[in-house]
């Protein structure tokens, strides 16, 4: 066992009380990543406090792992959504904006860089396909 596991254990057992079987543990390290592990006991914990405590075993345990199952497939979504906004911005690129945006001031290209990487940190697809206007827009000269 390992000392991430001890401490997804631990917090489990602090918040939600009996641990479930060291099975149970291992199959969700295996299907989902120790951080969605983590947020979903912690969000089954504030789940079961909602409820005032009663929760049973068996409800907190599908609860999380439908929590789990739920944050592995976004993470899956979001990766697909940035790789498609990546190509879209390549695309962009492949248009002839390079010398147009090259034209533009340092300045503005950071600030258009941040935005756009912020964007796509934050997994906020209107703000990416904003970004990405924004940036075609003023490398046709349109701002």
């Amino acid at each position: 066992m390992t000392n991430t596991n001890t401490n997804l254990k631990t917090l489990w057992e602090k918040t939600l009380g009996v641990l479930p079987a060291d099975e149970q543990f291992a199959i969700w390290g295996e299907l989902h990543t120790q951080e969605t592990i983590r947020k979903a006991i912690l969000k089954t914990a504030m789940k079961n406090q909602s409820m005032n405590g009663q929760m049973s075993s068996e409800h907190r345990l599908r609860f999380a792992s439908k929590v789990m199952s739920t944050l592995t497939n976004q993470d899956v979504e979001h990766a697909k959504n940035r790789e498609s906004v990546r190509r879209e911005f390549e695309g962009a690129n492949l248009l002839g904006t390079n010398e147009a945006f090259a034209r533009t001031s340092r300045e503005q290209r950071e600030a258009l860089r941040r935005e756009f990487e912020d964007a796509v940190d934050c997994n906020n697809d209107h703000a990416v396909r904003t970004a990405l206007a924004k940036r075609v827009n003023e490398s046709r000269g349109n701002l």
